[in-house]
């Protein structure tokens, strides 16, 4: 008996450019097919070209995230990317080898993560690391000794340890410069010397946003390299197409999202840049945050030690809430000379919302601040819980837009009992100052 051919798509998807063929095209391989049964399904798949057509042809992320396409051969057709766990590769010949030899220098199921992180970053190469720092390092070192780095003022603080401790080791220096200030960038430019702007959009921990546009041309006006740390924007911001020649992301956050994984990636435009950042790869081989702060550093530590859904952590990005205090985890490594005049106060709390109902995640808030309050004197805010996580079911947004809300919600319920702490501390403050001059009297 002869094997049946393989079955194909009537209307197969281009995945390498993520475009849909045009109805008619003459790539369609329908004459492969039941006549009956292509003529059952048909109607279906040309109403699903069409709706692609209408929105330019592109699959959207979520899509992309599944379907995505490969040069690396699974001979058994995988559903999932398999893991090929093995330090080395058995090669052909003695004197000939294969596409793999060494997991240091290539690894299928590496090959798999990149080629699919380039599709989505919209990158010629995307490059993992064991983690988000190592691949920063290796942006530091595309540098030589003598050149100049200007970096954000608002910055991950083992980014800030790499640009305070190591770099400089290597003859490179660093000036820290608010990113959000385009003069005050331009300022720190040294012409024939500044070879690498490194910023965060939104900043860590201040969520500052930056205009990734306008930092990519005055890079490349001082011949400068622009490499921007996406990990609070991850697959919602492509700073390739925004003029950066590196995209950074830490595996670690949103991209991971379960907080088992510690990786970084690198994505870069242009061959030549690949090229370097591929040599020193094999080499070195070894969805959003609120901040706010209370005016306490007292309340602060109760509100972060007394919440019962958000975990304590250094990090961000998982699919439960996390909160920190920076300054004394993520970047207590930066002097406090030094985070006080970045605007870092210490009171300072970062929130990473989960995927928690958010009336749950408000409430638990909400009784933590409570808390403190009595901890520290402060009086009550009458605070409506209920109107700052008005359910928006029925409100005809779609699931998508639910979702994008959650973090925007949350972050203004935060910050409206932010300032309700801050009035009351004041009126606290108020009556202590009145009492005191009353009995000094």
């Amino acid at each position: 008996m002869q094997p049946q051919p393989a079955l194909r798509r009537v209307f197969p998807i281009d995945l390498a450019s993520q475009t849909c063929p045009q109805r008619g095209s003459s790539s369609s391989p329908a004459a492969t097919h039941n006549e009956g049964a292509t003529a059952a399904n048909s109607g279906d798949a040309v109403a699903a070209i069409a709706r692609k057509q209408l929105r330019g042809g592109k699959l959207a992320v979520a899509t992309q995230l599944v379907h995505h396409k490969t040069t690396v051969n699974d001979p058994y057709g995988s559903s999932g990317a398999p893991l090929w766990q093995t330090a080395t590769f058995a090669q052909p010949g003695a004197t000939s080898f294969g596409e793999y030899d060494y997991t240091r220098s290539g690894n299928p199921t590496r090959t798999i993560l990149e080629e699919q992180m380039a599709a989505l970053e919209g990158a010629d190469r995307s490059f993992t690391f064991t983690s988000g720092m190592l691949a920063l390092s290796v942006v530091t070192k595309l540098l030589s000794s003598g050149q100049h780095i200007v970096a954000g003022d608002d910055i991950y603080g083992g980014t800030s340890r790499l640009l305070t401790s190591v770099v400089p080791a290597s003859g490179v220096t660093v000036t820290n410069v608010n990113m959000s200030d385009l003069d005050a960038v331009r300022a720190a430019m040294i012409p024939g010397r500044t070879a690498l702007l490194m910023v965060e959009s939104p900043t860590n921990p201040r969520m500052q946003v930056c205009d990734i546009r306008a930092l990519a041309g005055l890079a490349h006006e001082f011949g400068a390299l622009l490499c921007v740390d996406n990990s609070i924007m991850a697959m919602s911001q492509r700073p390739l197409d925004l003029g950066a020649d590196i995209s950074m992301t830490s595996g670690t956050k949103f991209l991971g999202g379960h907080g088992d994984v510690t990786m970084g990636l690198l994505s870069v435009r242009g061959e030549a840049l690949a090229k370097r950042v591929y040599f020193l790869q094999v080499g070195e081989h070894g969805r959003g945050c609120v901040a706010a702060h209370t005016s306490s550093l007292e309340a602060s530590k109760i509100i972060v030690e007394m919440t019962e859904l958000f975990k304590i952590t250094v990090s961000f990005g998982n699919v439960n809430s996390l909160i920190s205090l920076p300054c004394y985890m993520s970047h207590a490594s930066i002097p406090a000379d030094v985070r006080a005049a970045r605007g870092l106060p210490d009171d300072l709390v970062r929130i990473s919302v989960g995927i928690e109902d958010i009336d749950d995640l408000i409430a638990d808030l909400d009784q933590a601040m409570d808390l403190a309050m009595d901890s520290i004197g402060m009086a009550h805010p009458v605070i409506d819980i209920a109107a700052a996580a008005a359910p928006v079911s029925g409100s005809g947004e779609s699931y998508r837009e639910v979702h994008a809300s959650h973090e925007q919600r949350l972050a203004q319920s935060v910050q409206s009992l932010e300032a309700q702490l801050a009035a009351a501390r004041l009126e606290l403050e108020g009556v202590r100052s009145k009492s005191a001059h009353t009995h000094s009297s």
